[in-house]
């Protein structure tokens, strides 16, 4: 991760803190599912959830602002954010952006 958001949570929280921004189970990406209140704005790029995937995200206001889902083999996940449920279906090197 990158950005403010790991220097103020301290060494050694990387997982915790991405386990915070972004979950991976049973072929749905949850999308901010754990966000501290203190984490109020911020960025990450480059998370990996399970299945080939890359994720951008970006929130303001506690709120998420962007995600960008990329893969380079392609294929299918679900995306959670909050009460929001969609399907993605994703070509070789395409990205889907929220």
């Amino acid at each position: 991760m990158n950005g403010q958001i790991m220097d103020e949570a301290g060494p050694g929280s990387g997982p915790a803190g991405a386990q915070m921004l972004l979950q991976s189970h049973n072929g749905i990406i949850h999308l901010l599912p754990a966000l501290p209140a203190a984490w109020d704005e911020g960025s990450v790029k480059g998370l990996m959830p399970r299945g080939g995937f890359e994720c951008d995200i970006s929130w303001k206001d506690g709120k998420l602002t962007k995600a960008v889902i990329r893969t380079e083999k392609g294929g299918q996940v679900e995306v959670k954010y909050g009460n929001e449920h969609f399907p993605v279906v994703l070509q070789p090197d395409e990205e889907f952006v929220y």
